[in-house]
């Protein structure tokens, strides 16, 4: 059995794959790197240590692990939980039309099932943004060894001064 999520820097990533390294590499490649790396096993592939700063995440519906995750980001760079519970709120209607062909190719049984966790309501996002704000997410971080340093290079790459 295999590792569901794999966290190489890139050297690591590199050797791994067969891939000659250049710090320089364009996102094509990047990916490529990480469909080779799927092919080995895990689910998920996250390369760390990339200079120009690019992350893709995802899951199987857009909302769980990715919703987390973006929520985090979202919440460490001061966005308001109102545009949080919307920006989870909206995963749902972007994702409806492949939603409803999955459930089609169930039987009626199953596919009533599978709905309730393929919905994105607001209440669960908004009991999400509340845990941060009782945790302190960014000193819970901090106490997992982020840095402040990477929480402002984190804000750096997402905000922008208008």
């Amino acid at each position: 059995s295999y590792a569901d999520i794999l966290t190489p820097n890139l050297t690591e990533a590199c050797i791994l794959t067969d891939t000659p390294y250049r710090g320089d590499m364009e996102s094509g490649e990047l990916v490529a790197i990480c469909e080779k790396l799927s092919e080995m096993g895990p689910k998920k592939i996250v390369i760390s240590g990339l200079e120009k700063g690019a992350v893709l995440f995802h899951c199987t519906a857009g909302k769980d692990r990715t919703g987390v995750l973006a929520s985090a980001v979202l919440s460490l760079c001061g966005v308001s939980a109102e545009d949080i519970v919307a920006d989870y709120e909206v995963t749902y209607t972007y994702n409806r039309k492949s939603f409803e062909a999955m459930l089609a190719m169930m039987g009626e049984e199953a596919a009533e099932q599978m709905r309730p966790y393929l919905s994105s309501l607001a209440e669960t996002m908004e009991k999400q943004v509340e845990n941060y704000r009782k945790l302190g997410l960014e000193q819970h971080l901090e106490r997992y060894g982020v840095t402040q340093e990477e929480i402002r290079t984190l804000k750096d790459k997402f905000l922008s001064k208008i």
